[in-house]
């Protein structure tokens, strides 16, 4: 240790030890220390000791001393944590993680929106690649006065860095709430952060601390006096001693010395003592949020004046900016600083940095009146300083920009209100956003700002989960809008975005933006992008396919004005997109892709919709197991992110998995919860998907005619929102399936026939499939085994093009139903045997019990211990509520074949209702009408 660092440790052994043991410990899991104290007692000293002990063993740092004028100054913490950080490091970052780190920290000019969760990913990285060979430490020097951005992306990393040897030390005054940093140390660390609280040191500290840093001693007696006099403060017995040097004489023993004991006091007298020209340059110090020693050392006697400083202890100079040597000094300048100093420091500070953020900063500081100049400098650093991924201090400039706005300015506090409601939207402060699109609407602006301040009401409307309010908004605007076709655009196009509820409103629009865009030479991307992807959407929902071309456009505008989120991409839809078109391998592929990029860019809002088309997908690949636990991650995450909308699609599909495993009753719990939800969020897209899953647990119990309330409702919103994809009509599938087994032939038809052409338009094989089953399930019903047959074969050869194992399985159990009634009884028993093996594969336990029922018995009797395997299938169907029609259709047989299997049943177990059987099987009867029958 070298002997400067040895000298700021006296008296602070204790403390000394434990950045000893908290430094060398090579434990791969994070550790961090708080150390808590009062102005003066020693903090920054310990914050060095830990950066010199770091160094001196070859340990990478990262450090930075925030101040009162890096407050407000978007990721200047940032720009001194990465300062040391060699770029064959930042190199190996992720390339989004890489441009968002350049973007910020000024390296380049950034190109594109920058996104803050992208920074705190950024910076977890170089923490885990910095911290590959050994510990690496974080050290944070009064952290409550880091910039929000830098404090945010901190946060953010900190919490993320488990299992990896990072160290924290941190300072921070003894009284106040934790900041943002302290607080994601003690939420992540948990007991391997230590807090210590910084006592006041002893005497003989104290004495050593004023002769080594104090220059010419004092005499003994005077040492004594301002030991005493200090209280154990090692700078407040500094600044009392050198206050006693600017005496003309010492005091003596019976006079009080000369400064009040209020350490603060005591600092603002030292900088109220110097000359006018000092008090102004170390004012351009304080107020300066990065005053490098050029900027200082172009004043007049800057170079001379900061040597003198250094000597005097007012200043330091680290990594080429001066820096107050503490917060008190800082403090002392500016709160010591008249209002025409103030103002006439920012002037100058305005004309001397070079950065448009902080200039503007300035010019606003150093005038509060409205004034147009000052406002457009307002406005053009919060576009750029939300650019850079800082939205929270952008929309202090934007705030700053609408204030400076004069009040006859009416376009332009239109345009900047409407420009701070988009940054308060995207910081969640969506109550505010409304606030401020609704003032634009009352105010007297132009019918093309109040169309905007639609346009901004429909996307935060829509967010919050109402799309015909949304609508409404852009129609509004339209009908204000004559003769800026590109607003017009942008218009149609959200309408196309937002419409979900009606997609061939949705369509429309969406060819009416892209007609407009064609009319212009260079269209606004984003605008351009938003009306394709709509278009895409909407096509394909409407069952007219997948159109690459439209695809691969989109994607390319993508990456010239790419949207906020992850999930608002059109590269994030092409997973589900792909998956509407039954082409579940190239939509795994796609949505893994999109859970990626959202994990590299830290977009955490993001990894719900990026997870919650998998569960479906593997469903379908027949991984149930995992479908479940990928529905699991959806919901938490949903949870975590307070998205509404995703954890209805989580519940949603935690029932359709559960349903599809066996767990019945769960699945229903689930789907109820999803359509309560769904319901009360006005959403009819999840509100038919939880009806149709209701469904599918109806007809999983053996209750067709329960489940037809269900779907039939699925089927109504399907056709209210214009969905004609096949694929998507689960509702449809389901219903046609229980009309088959009700006896409802003709409807089962018309609507098979429907989705059967639909599904040959597109060539989606596996919904082919199912549609030929179910047409065999129609025609076995009529007693046409032969055509049942030949349907199910065409069935297999569309399984065959594309796998998907519960539709195989299910059409082998049908298979297996038809060539029984054939009298096929070793085909049937093979075909049962396939759809067996297929359900218990993929741990569809419900479905494998089904089948076992159907081949109960099969060699003489069943369970009942005298009744036949039909005898036995029929009583099953009796118990589960059917009617002789129902269960005939069910069995795949005729309702006289059913009444002879009843009339047997009855007579073999001496019984005479329904509600008898089921006391005879140990079961409870669902009781019918068709018990009259045979009392």
């Amino acid at each position: 240790m070298e002997p400067v660092a040895l000298r700021r440790l006296w008296g602070r052994a204790e403390e000394f030890d434990a950045l000893h043991d908290l430094l060398h410990d090579d434990a791969a899991h994070p550790r961090g220390m708080v150390l808590c104290g009062d102005a003066g007692i020693g903090r920054t000293a310990l914050y060095w000791a830990a950066v010199d002990m770091a160094e001196a063993t070859g340990r990478p740092v990262l450090r930075v001393r925030a101040s009162a004028a890096d407050e407000l100054l978007a990721f200047a913490g940032l720009a001194d944590l990465l300062d040391g950080v060699d770029d064959d490091v930042l190199s190996r970052l992720p390339p989004p993680q890489r441009r968002a780190v350049d973007g910020v920290t000024l390296r380049i000019h950034p190109s594109l929106d920058v996104e803050p969760r992208t920074v705190g990913t950024a910076l977890s990285t170089v923490l885990r690649l910095l911290g590959a060979d050994g510990p690496v430490l974080v050290a944070i020097d009064d952290e409550p006065w880091l910039d929000r951005p830098t404090a945010d992306a901190l946060s953010f990393a900190l919490r993320r860095i488990d299992q990896h040897a990072v160290r924290v030390v941190l300072t921070a005054p003894v009284t106040g709430p934790p900041g943002r940093v302290r607080q994601a140390l003690v939420d992540a660390f948990g007991t391997r952060l230590q807090e210590r609280a910084l006592g006041p040191l002893d005497a003989v500290s104290m004495r050593r601390i004023l002769g080594e840093l104090d220059g010419p001693s004092l005499p003994r007696t005077l040492v004594e006096r301002v030991v005493d006099a200090a209280g154990g403060h090692p700078l407040f017995a500094l600044e009392l001693a050198r206050g006693v040097r600017m005496l003309d004489h010492p005091p003596r023993p019976d006079e009080p010395l000369p400064l009040s004991a209020r350490l603060r006091d005591l600092v603002a007298a030292r900088v109220e003592g110097l000359g006018e020209s000092d008090r102004a340059l170390l004012q351009l110090v304080a107020f300066a949020s990065r005053p490098t020693v050029d900027l200082i050392t172009q004043r007049p006697g800057g170079a001379a004046t900061l040597d003198a400083w250094e000597g005097a202890g007012f200043t330091t100079v680290d990594r080429g900016v001066v820096k107050l040597a503490n917060q008190l000094l800082a403090v002392a300048v500016r709160e010591g600083a008249t209002g025409p100093e103030r103002r006439a420091t920012h002037a100058a500070l305005a004309t001397l940095v070079p950065e448009l953020e902080q200039r503007a900063r300035h010019m606003a500081l150093a005038d509060s009146r409205p004034d147009r100049t000052v406002a457009d400098a307002l406005e053009r650093a919060a576009a750029a300083t939300a650019a850079r991924g800082a939205p929270s201090a952008a929309a202090e400039l934007a705030a700053l920009a609408v204030a400076r706005t004069p009040e006859s300015d009416h376009d332009a506090r239109a345009r900047r209100r409407l420009g701070l409601a988009a940054l308060c939207f995207r910081l969640g402060d969506t109550d505010d956003a409304i606030g401020l699109g609704k003032a634009v609407l009352s105010s007297p602006t132009t019918d093309a700002m109040h169309a905007r301040a639609l346009l901004l009401l429909a996307e935060v409307e829509f967010e919050n989960g109402l799309s015909e309010i949304a609508v409404r908004h852009c129609l509004t605007g339209l009908q204000l809008v004559t003769d800026d076709v590109e607003l017009q655009a942008r218009l149609h196009a959200r309408v196309a975005a937002v419409a979900t509820h009606d997609l061939a409103l949705a369509l429309v629009h969406a060819d009416r933006a892209m007609t407009l865009l064609a009319d212009i030479d260079e269209p606004d991307p984003a605008t351009e992008c938003m009306a394709l992807q709509g278009r895409i959407a909407a096509t394909l929902a409407r069952g007219h396919g997948l159109v690459m071309e439209d695809v691969e456009r989109a994607i390319l505008l993508e990456g010239k004005a790419p949207a906020p989120r992850v999930a608002d991409r059109p590269s994030a839809a092409l997973g589900a997109w792909l998956a509407w078109t039954d082409d579940v391998h190239g939509a795994k592929e796609a949505l893994e892709g999109t859970l990626q990029t959202a994990r590299d860019e830290g977009d955490e809002s993001s990894v719900p919709y990026a997870l919650s088309h998998l569960p479906l997908t593997l469903l379908r690949l027949g991984e149930l197991a995992e479908a479940r636990a990928v529905a699991e991650q959806v919901l938490e995450a949903a949870e975590a992110t307070a998205q509404d909308y995703q954890r209805c699609q989580a519940l949603w599909m935690l029932a359709l998995v559960d349903a599809h495993l066996g767990d019945l009753d769960r699945a229903a719990r689930e789907a109820e919860e999803c359509r309560v939800a769904a319901v009360a969020g006005e959403d009819p897209w999840i509100v038919r998907q939880a009806l149709s899953t209701m469904g599918f647990v109806e007809l999983s119990r053996g209750r067709p005619a329960a489940a037809l309330g269900h779907l039939r409702a699925a089927v109504e919103l399907e056709e209210r929102i214009g969905l004609r994809n096949p694929v998507l009509r689960r509702g449809a599938q389901l219903l046609a399936d229980a009309l088959v087994e009700v006896g409802d032939l003709t409807a089962a038809a018309a609507l098979v026939d429907d989705l059967a052409d639909a599904a040959d338009a597109l060539h989606t094989a596996p919904t082919q499939a199912v549609c030929r089953r179910l047409r065999a399930q129609i025609a076995a019903a009529d007693g046409r085994l032969d055509d049942a047959l030949d349907l199910l074969e065409e069935a297999r050869r569309h399984h065959a093009r594309q796998p998907f194992p519960f539709d195989e399985a299910r059409t082998m159990l049908v298979l297996g139903q038809v060539q029984r009634r054939r009298r096929q009884r070793g085909q049937a028993a093979t075909a049962f045997q396939q759809a067996r093996d297929g359900f218990a594969a993929i741990g569809a336990r419900g479905w494998v019990a089904r089948v076992e029922g159907e081949t109960a018995g099969s060699a003489g009797r069943s369970r009942g211990g005298s009744l036949t395997a039909g005898e036995q299938r029929v009583a099953d169907a009796l118990l589960a509520g059917a009617t002789v029609k129902e269960a005939a259709l069910r069995l795949h047989t005729s309702p006289k074949t059913v009444e002879a299997h009843i009339t047997h049943i009855y007579r073999k177990l001496g019984i005479r209702s329904r509600a008898q059987l089921g006391a005879a099987l140990g079961a409870t009867a669902a009781p019918s009408t068709d018990d009259v029958l045979h009392t």
